[in-house]
């Protein structure tokens, strides 16, 4: 991950400094220079890699904590690890808590690039107002702050104990244990949008006043509750009913 996270800062830096260079009036040179086309070349090629460096973090994360969690509990490397003298709950929590740690990293570097790319444009100075004008918002409506913080990161679990609970039922096949996974994650993904759509359009028609705390409260619930379901679950399964390869 480490590679990637700095590949993602240096293309940031190289892209910022196309931007303020041509900003800046250093790139004058004509479309017909050959000096012109080369940085205008160098530009596109370095503004495409980092898109695609962009896209790629998400992905290598995700795939970087899928692979951790079936590694290391659900194939033969699992029969030394659940041999160790420590309890599931410190297995699961053992795995959790880095991948909470790196989806974190990686959204901090992603922010971390595009305001270092940004930094390059001279209207980025206007982002020093974003913050006040945010928590004056805030304020006025009576939104809690700590709430949506809570609710970001019992989100973040959520996301990460979905790919744990369709691992750990997936694994419970005897064969084809990755496309078992594949079908309960979707499985699970369609049953739970069904019930978070329903429980959202009967908070709409029943509400007699719209309150944002309230909704937020209902949407802290619904990340915390199937979370917790989804632990429990993966727990009993990997104390109870492993099938390792």
């Amino acid at each position: 991950m480490l590679p990637i996270y700095a590949g993602s800062l240096i293309l940031a830096l190289i892209n910022r400094l196309f931007i303020s260079v041509a900003s800046g009036g250093d790139f004058h040179l004509g479309p017909q220079s050959g000096g012109g086309v080369l940085v205008s070349v160098l530009s596109g090629v370095f503004v495409f890699l980092f898109i695609i460096v962009m896209m790629a973090i998400p992905v290598i994360t995700l795939i970087f904590i899928i692979r951790r969690f079936y590694t290391h509990l659900l194939k033969a490397e699992g029969y030394l690890t659940h041999t160790l003298p420590v309890s599931v709950d410190s297995l699961l929590w053992g795995k959790l808590i880095p991948a909470f740690t790196w989806t974190v990293a990686s959204g901090g570097v992603m922010i971390l690039s595009i305001m270092i790319l940004l930094g390059g444009f001279p209207y980025f100075d206007y982002i020093r107002y974003i913050l006040p004008a945010i928590s004056e918002i805030l304020s006025e409506y009576n939104i809690s702050g700590f709430l949506i913080i809570v609710i970001l990161v019992l989100a973040a679990f959520y996301g990460i104990l979905h790919y744990y609970i369709s691992l750990s039922v997936g694994q419970l096949a005897n064969r084809r244990k990755i496309l078992a996974a594949i079908g309960m994650y979707f499985g699970i993904y369609f049953a739970s949008s069904i019930l978070f759509t329903s429980i959202v359009q009967a908070m709409i028609f029943n509400a007699v006043s719209f309150n944002v705390n309230s909704v937020l409260l209902t949407m802290m619930f619904i990340y915390l509750i199937p979370g917790v379901v989804y632990y429990v679950i993966s727990r009993y399964l990997l104390k109870n009913r492993l099938n390792l390869e």
